[in-house]
Formats: structure tokens, sequence, C-alpha cells
């Protein structure tokens, strides 16, 4: 009984220690919180985003190539060239996990972060992050959204 007990204190310990820290460029860090009650949290924090993001470890992959695919068919705004140009440099075949917010009712803002997956494999190694902000304008009905690509490296 001793030993289970022992167990059960020690183990939030070992996850938060297995989780993955991120360091990118420009100035920006992303942690993953494991916690047992509450749900694990991806923390993304630089100048721009302070964003917490829910994660289960069953997140989707996407590839490069559908990355591109989707941004193109939905949003119409004048930042989207800008954008664009910073997708560019995504690999076609490199998969990247899916983090969304959950969304509640209506609401017009939608956050996402797309990791690339080779930063999740426990080594060092470096790969791109990207977050895309969409906003649903009430008005027009129109979706902008608002990308930025991070070079990372996992620790």
């Amino acid at each position: 009984m001793k030993l289970f007990t022992l167990l059960l204190l020690l183990m939030p310990l070992y996850a938060e220690s297995a989780a993955p820290e991120l360091v990118c460029a420009p100035e920006a860090r992303i942690t993953f919180q494991s916690r047992w009650l509450r749900g694990s949290l991806l923390k993304l924090e630089s100048s721009e985003h302070n964003w917490e993001l829910p994660w289960t470890g069953r997140e989707n992959l996407v590839t490069g190539t559908q990355l591109r695919g989707d941004r193109m068919k939905d949003l119409v705004s004048p930042e989207a060239a800008e954008s664009d140009e910073l997708l560019n440099v995504v690999p076609d075949v490199a998969r990247y996990y899916v983090y969304r917010e959950k969304t509640q009712g209506q609401n017009p803002l939608v956050k996402e972060v797309f990791v690339d997956r080779s930063l999740l494999k426990g080594v060092e190694s470096d790969g791109l992050v990207i977050t895309q902000l969409h906003q649903t304008l009430e008005i027009t009905g129109r979706t902008t959204s608002k990308v930025s690509v991070f070079r990372c490296r996992s620790r």
C-alpha cells in the first residue's frame, strides 16, 4: 500500500518532467504541461502570443501541403499574401500535429498551433511551429487570419 501511495505522489512529477519544451526564434517558448485533473495544456508565450490550448496526445496530423491547401480555400484578406509567403517555407511532406482552442458557441476567434512532429520525438531537433488566428467577421461573414511561423528547437 505504501508503494502504491508513493507512486501516486510521484506520477505528476514524472508527467511534468517528460513534457517537451520548444525554444523558438523569434523569442518564443512552447511548453506542454501535463495535468491529471484539469486536462493538459500547450502554452505558447511570445511577444505577440500568450495562448493556452488543450492537448490530449491524440491530435490530428496534417502535411505541409494540406496546411497550405486548407489556408487557401477559406481566406480572403489583405494580409493573406504576406501569410502565404510565410507558409511557403513549410516542407510539403512535413507532418504537423494540430492543436486547436475549444470553441464555444459563435466565438469569432479561433486559435490553432501546428507543431512539427519531429519536435516531439524526445530527441533534440529543429522544426517549424505555425500559429494561425482565425477571425470571422460577423457583418460580412468572411474569415481572415494571421499566421506566424517560428523556427524551433526541442529541448
